[in-house]
């Protein structure tokens, strides 16, 4: 009773310092020193989560209220604040200044100076995106943010990254960091359809986001700049905004990348002896896997009619004065050079209170090794409007299509590098073809067999691998959200943001018969069916307490709900060679599995600042979780966690004169 007495005096309090303040457009123009315009400059109704660029004139265009601050960032230009009056147009003149200030996404989206924030944020533009010509969301932070360690875990087309900040956290658990689209948390897992030592390269899911349309890329490093997402931001957040409609103007952009590779470095192999044991050599007929036969000097090619090589059997010595000098293969001709193509037009404008963004984005990458190809199309949509001076509405959507081809890898006897380096470099893999990939008798002898190095047996030849053990994948995935701002005035603003991801995954592993890993041949169908919401519900809100003192605050409620389905199909003994389909199989096994899980979270974020050189921030979450319990039932008092969080910043150069050798200062503690 005393707890809800206290809730609403603090709402009543809070009430009288209300004044029903109209929302209006406020227009206006940006210029630096010299009257030139700013273009990109950060124009943000302080406190809240609204905000715009300037166009390339400097204009801009906002909607705020009477008594509401207006507060002009650019890069390399001191900040300057306006309480916004009955003027409904103004002229901003910018002054040069060394500190270098910026305004960044924090948690839930919320725009804050960076100055005021006590914990560690670093931001990523949209420019350095560019720049980067990565082909994926994650990569684009390989080494430019501090702290955050991106891993590709292989060199394959479509192969994903792994992205960790400040070093591991959980030895069994999951380490990597949760991302953020437009306030919407994105499923970035790579579920596994066979052993982690073996199978293929995967993709993670932050893959599936077209890297040209990202606005900026936050990183949220520690506990306090997490702490408003709960359990699932303990390992630190990737916040992504995505680009928006042009302002009062009409944009077309275009954008076209091609990419060469190569595998820059092999580990070192001998090459000469031949294959063989005790200096005598032994064709692959023989089934003989080392590789201590003769030495290479004074063997031969004697050109007789052999089919493990178009060179016809080594021979010692050239006897008959008409054999070809033996040279030893190199195992890594296997190699290509790979080739990728990104292609992305937008279409982006404006028009009285509606914005808009329509972009398609395709990317088609070959790797270095023969036929493995990654495949991705993407559609995104971005609009707001408002219905009213206090009511707006925006809206956001991303559909993503990828297809690819992938090859067998790690530990496995149907592994292509272990193929490759048991390989004697007397037997050539490729059968003396160029393309041999395309070439059936590279790799299979008239009657269907295998044609490798141990005649059959030890490990499959790498072009059998690539046409005869392939793993095709095809993802459909969509994301979106819908958000609703209603603006009562400066100190009360109700704000909603609904949240899906949703995705299908269908993989296809094949082993023809004769394969090594499974003679007999086998398919392996493994689905999932992804679909999470995320919804967020708040009020927020500030007041200027006195001229010195400035308070702002955050309450909230998430709601995230998670549904996997995973359907697995394995078919073994196949009847028809080269019949990829789960009819073939004699023998087939299924499983059938359902996983669910629930967050409710409450939350809340008070901000202080004295003078705008001390800022103290506190914030706290308390999360209900169904981890054992029923995600269709369970009692909110069964699992809970309270995440607090305290962040404090004093920027002590407010302090110094300007003559000061000192431009900008800062100590901060969370």
């Amino acid at each position: 009773m005393k707890k809800t007495y206290f809730f609403w005096s603090l709402l009543g309090l809070l009430s009288l310092q209300m004044g029903w303040a109209q929302q209006k457009t406020i227009t206006g123009t940006v210029n630096d020193e010299t009257g030139l315009p700013l273009p990109g400059a950060t124009v943000v109704v302080d406190g809240t989560t609204r905000g715009v660029a300037t166009d390339f004139d400097g204009n801009f265009s906002i909607e705020a209220s009477n008594d509401e601050i207006l507060l002009i960032t650019y890069v390399g230009y001191a900040d300057q604040r306006i309480n916004v009056g009955n003027e409904d147009s103004y002229t901003f003149n910018l002054t040069p200044d060394n500190q270098l200030e910026e305004v960044v996404a924090t948690s839930l989206g919320i725009r804050r100076d960076a100055k005021a924030l006590g914990y560690a944020v670093q931001n990523v533009s949209a420019e350095t995106v560019a720049k980067s010509n990565a082909t994926d969301s994650i990569s684009t932070l390989t080494g430019q943010a501090a702290g955050v360690q991106v891993t590709n875990v292989s060199g394959s087309a479509g192969a994903g990254s792994r992205i960790v900040i400040r070093g591991q956290t959980s030895i069994s658990g999951n380490n990597q960091a949760l991302i953020i689209v437009d306030g919407v948390r994105i499923n970035n897992s790579q579920f596994a359809s066979e052993s982690r030592n073996a199978g293929v390269a995967g993709s993670n899911r932050g893959m599936d986001i077209n890297p040209a349309d990202i606005e900026s890329i936050n990183v949220l490093k520690g506990g306090s700049a997490a702490a408003l997402y709960g359990v699932d931001g303990g390992n630190g957040v990737i916040v992504i905004m995505t680009k928006k409609g042009s302002q009062d103007k009409m944009e077309v952009n275009v954008r076209s990348n091609i990419t060469f590779s190569q595998a820059n470095k092999f580990p070192e192999l001998q090459t000469d002896f031949a294959q063989g044991f005790g200096g005598e050599w032994s064709g692959p007929e023989t089934g003989a896997f080392g590789s201590w036969g003769p030495h290479r000097d004074n063997l031969y090619c004697d050109g007789s009619d052999y089919e493990y090589d178009r060179n016809g059997r080594i021979v010692v010595g050239n006897t008959t004065g008409n054999y070809k000098k033996y040279e030893p293969y190199s195992v890594f001709d296997f190699f290509r050079t790979g080739l990728t193509t990104e292609q992305s037009v937008s279409l982006a404008g404006s028009s009285n209170n509606t914005s808009f963004r329509l972009s398609y984005g395709k990317l088609d990458e070959q790797g270095i090794v023969p036929k493995n190809t990654f495949d991705r199309n993407t559609l995104s949509f971005s609009g707001s409007t408002k219905i009213t001076d206090e009511f707006e509405i925006n809206m956001s959507g991303n559909y993503s299509n990828l297809q690819s081809y992938r090859i067998q890898q790690g530990s496995n006897i149907s592994g292509l590098m272990l193929g490759l380096l048991r390989t004697p470099p007397s037997f050539d893999n490729a059968n003396g073809y160029d393309d041999a990939e395309n070439q059936v008798s590279s790799y299979e002898f008239e009657d269907g067999s295998q044609r490798n190095y141990r005649g059959g047996g030890g490990y499959d030849n790498p072009y059998w691998i690539v046409n005869n053990a392939p793993y095709t994948d095809s993802v459909n995935r969509f994301i979106g959200s819908v958000g609703l701002n209603y603006l009562l005035n400066k100190c009360l603003n109700f704000s909603a943001n609904i949240g899906i991801d949703s995705y299908s995954d269908d993989r296809v592993q094949f082993f023809d018969i004769g394969s090594r890993t499974n003679k007999a041949g086998a398919i392996i169908l493994d689905n999932y069916n992804y679909f999470h919401s995320d919804n967020y519900f708040n009020i927020n809100g500030g007041t200027d307490i006195n001229e010195q003192f400035d308070f702002n605050y955050l309450l909230g409620v998430n709601v995230y709900s998670q549904k996997i389905i995973n359907t697995y199909v394995q078919g073994d003994q196949l009847g028809i060679k080269g019949f990829n389909n789960i009819t073939n199989a004699s023998q087939v096994q299924s499983d059938y599995d359902i996983t669910r899980r629930k967050n409710i979270g409450f939350y809340g974020q008070f901000d202080f600042s004295y003078d705008d050189m001390l800022f103290l921030t506190l914030t706290g979450r308390q999360d209900y979780l169904s981890t054992i319990e029923d995600p269709e039932d369970f009692a909110l008092d069964k699992i809970d966690l309270f995440y607090p969080s305290a962040s404090l910043s004093f920027v002590f150069s407010e302090l110094l004169d300007d003559s000061s050798t000192i431009s900008f200062g800062k100590l901060r503690a969370s």
